[in-house]
């Protein structure tokens, strides 16, 4: 057996263990044990990196053991992730399959990430579930596709519907599903990401909203809402980015 280090963060309770990218090649294919909740550590997905001083180079994958060439709510945990290692708090740069990402502190606990291209290639799309049609608004511009349907969603609806547009045939490589919807004053998703489920936040599902809102409905939002935590937004090198708080779980060791 092989012993593998990994350090387990999550931001907005979106979880992932980081793991060296020169284990990358022994440890990809039994990304679906090593992260369910009864044979392993029970994770979101995995993240391989690679440190130089304050550069990262990372590689995503999802629960499923499927490959996501970039993931938000894991830049967000790549500062956690520098914190814990060198007790310092600086500027990080992050080199991911869609192009380098920044990732910098905010105040004392914070950490935000340049997490998708200000992009306006949104467009309005229906699509036919068991003979009923639903309209929502289609984009890959965070990196990851996301089809966001406007409506809360009742429980029995979200498990019925999400897993089906999430596998689609007119999504070929797959989509997360948002559902969006204002509470109180505040804007609330629940999110189905593919390869994974239903998960507590997601990065560039918030990013995505923020592009629908900003380009299709011309307003700026401040603030979105998920069922594990709050994103603050602001704008930066013509990209959007999200702030929250990622924290450290756990670290140890996993034989494979």
């Amino acid at each position: 057996m092989i012993p593998v280090p990994y350090i387990k963060l999550h931001t907005n309770k979106n979880d992932f263990l980081f793991i060296s990218l020169s284990l990358v090649k022994i440890v990809k294919n039994l990304i679906p044990e090593i992260t369910s909740l009864h044979q392993g550590i029970n994770a979101d997905g995995v993240v391989f990196y690679e440190r130089y001083e304050e550069s990262f180079t990372v590689k995503y994958f999802n629960r499923d053991g499927s490959h996501s060439s970039i993931c938000g709510n894991s830049l967000i945990a790549t500062g956690g992730l520098y914190e814990f290692i060198k007790h310092q708090r600086e500027e990080l740069f992050v080199r991911t399959e869609e192009g380098e990402r920044k990732v910098k502190p905010f105040g004392d606990t914070e950490w935000g990430a340049l997490v998708s291209p200000l992009d306006d290639r949104i467009k309005k799309m229906q699509i036919v579930v068991e003979d009923r049609v639903y309209e929502g608004f289609y984009t890959e511009v965070p990196g990851n596709p996301h089809f966001i349907i406007e409506e809360k969603p009742e429980e029995a609806l979200f498990s019925f519907l999400a897993p089906r547009i999430a596998t689609h045939r007119d999504f070929p490589h797959g989509t997360n599903v948002e559902f969006v919807f204002r509470e109180n004053n505040n804007i609330h998703v629940r999110v189905f990401e593919r390869g994974v489920g239903e998960t507590e936040s997601c990065a560039t599902g918030a990013a995505a909203v923020y592009l629908l809102h900003k380009f299709v409905k011309m307003e700026n939002i401040e603030r979105i809402y998920f069922k594990g935590g709050a994103y603050k937004y602001f704008e930066e090198d013509n990209f959007v980015g999200l702030i929250a708080i990622p924290k450290v779980v756990s670290r140890g060791i996993i034989f494979v």
